[in-house]
Order: C-alpha cells, then sequence, then structure tokens
C-alpha cells in the first residue's frame, strides 16, 4: 500500500451538519488539495446480505481514492477506484443497526448487519447523496490500500468509544497519516469539528 499525491478537502459536507469552516490546507502527509466533490455516477447496489468482519476483503487492488465521509450520525470510510469507478465501503456498526427498508412494503432491502463491528459496503446506501456532493470531508490516493480492521481485528462495537466514529478516525490515520484527537464521546460531530478546527488553523 502507497500514499499518492496530498490529502484533499471537501467543502461541501451536506446533512445536517453545519459547513466547514473555510478551505486552508494542511500539509502533512503531503500538500494537500481541494478535490471536486462529485462522484463517478457508478452503477451500485447494496449487498443482498452484511458482509462482516469475519469476511472483510485483504486489499484493494490498484488505484483508489480513499475518503473520511461524515453526516451527523455515522462517519465512514470510502473507496472509489481511479480507473473503473468501483466503489466500496468500510464502516462500524452495532449488530442489528444499518438496515435498509423499504419505505412502501417496509420489507427489508438490506437486511440489518448480524455482528458487531467493521462492515463491508453497507454505506453505499448513501452514495446517492455523496453523487450530490454530500458527506465526502476529505481525500487521499492510495495504491493497493490494505483493508484496514481496526480494534479487535474488526470485531465489536460501543456507544462512545469502539464505534464508527473512532473506526473511521483510526482507519483515515492508517490511509492518510493523519491523525485526529476527539473528547471523550466520541460522535461523528466531534470528528467533523475536529477536521474544520485542523484546517481552519492552518
Amino acid at each position: 500500500m502507497s500514499l499518492r499525491g496530498g490529502i484533499g478537502l471537501y467543502v461541501v459536507l451536506g446533512g445536517t451538519l453545519a459547513p466547514p469552516a473555510p478551505a486552508v490546507f494542511a500539509q502533512e502527509p503531503a500538500v494537500a488539495r481541494l478535490v471536486d466533490s462529485g462522484a463517478s455516477g457508478a452503477s451500485l447496489s447494496l449487498p443482498r446480505s452484511p458482509v462482516g468482519p469475519a469476511e472483510l476483503p485483504e486489499r484493494l487492488s490498484g488505484e483508489w481514492t480513499v475518503s473520511l465521509c461524515i453526516k451527523s450520525s455515522h462517519a465512514w470510510i470510502r473507496f472509489e477506484n481511479e480507473a473503473t469507478g468501483e466503489v466500496h465501503t468500510l464502516g462500524s456498526y452495532k449488530k442489528g443497526a444499518g438496515g435498509v427498508r423499504d419505505p412502501r412494503s417496509f420489507r427489508w432491502l438490506h437486511p440489518p448487519v448480524k455482528v458487531s463491528g467493521v462492515q463491508w459496503d453497507v454505506d453505499l446506501r448513501h452514495e446517492e447523496e455523496v453523487a450530490e456532493g454530500n458527506f465526502r470531508l476529505l481525500n487521499v490516493q492510495v495504491t493497493d490500500p490494505v483493508i484496514f480492521r481496526g480494534d479487535g481485528d474488526g470485531f465489536g462495537h460501543g456507544g462512545y468509544r469502539n464505534n464508527c466514529t473512532t473506526y473511521a478516525r483510526d482507519a483515515w490515520h492508517f490511509y492518510s497519516e493523519q491523525w485526529y484527537e476527539l473528547p471523550f464521546v466520541q460522535t461523528p460531530g466531534s470528528l467533523y469539528h475536529a477536521v474544520c478546527e485542523r484546517y481552519a488553523a492552518e
């Protein structure tokens, strides 16, 4: 796995969080650059059954844009293949969360996760909003990224610690070498504000 280019700040976050501070770019680990927040428009579908920590792939091959994504209630990591537009996601979920129901029939379109921990492609459910320029906050280009499993080898999920926020923060550090200190209660909002404060201070 190798890091290429720099870290880009997405100016539009979307959701119910306030917009980030004006884009001022950090110089670590490499010169950062602003990147268009639009998605490729690749055709996507949710997996029929959640792919949990026991089934995670070891790595992806090729050149990928790795993004830190944050909305008001969740944080996750997104991968997009630069050549093909293929998209995958990694996020931490508690058992029984993450399901998607049909709004008319209330049948499960995508069932809830079966085991607490890191889940593969569950966050593809946000791709329509990502394509509109929402939620992607930072990105970095990585060659042949290893899949980051996090604490407990990818198993387990807590309320305010060892949750989606700490997983996304730790995974972002793994891919970008950029670290964010968080308060004792670690929420998507606290990670979002830590990112904004860092870039506003530079």
